[in-house]
């Protein structure tokens, strides 16, 4: 990995941690995980395949277990529209 590439890789780890919070206090929904978790992917997708792939297969894990936060903790689960 190169420095730019570590530079990527650190700040889009941030942004997921933030999520990560922001999740496990019952702040973001289901529907809201899955969505940034698509944009993530598809950003990623742009560039190199093999930098995407260990970006994909990082975050999978993570994002699954944000999915279940979400789906257990998410404060407006009797709304109909979470966004």
């Amino acid at each position: 990995m190169d420095n730019q590439e570590a530079i990527a890789f650190a700040a889009l780890w941030a942004s997921v941690h933030t999520l990560r919070f922001m999740t496990n206090r019952g702040l973001i929904s289901p529907n809201e995980v899955d969505e940034a978790y698509g944009s993530i992917i598809e950003a990623v997708q742009m560039g190199d395949a093999d930098y995407a792939a260990r970006v994909e297969s990082r975050l999978a894990v993570t994002f699954s277990e944000m999915r279940k936060w979400a789906e257990e903790r998410w404060i407006g689960k009797e709304q109909t529209n979470p966004r």
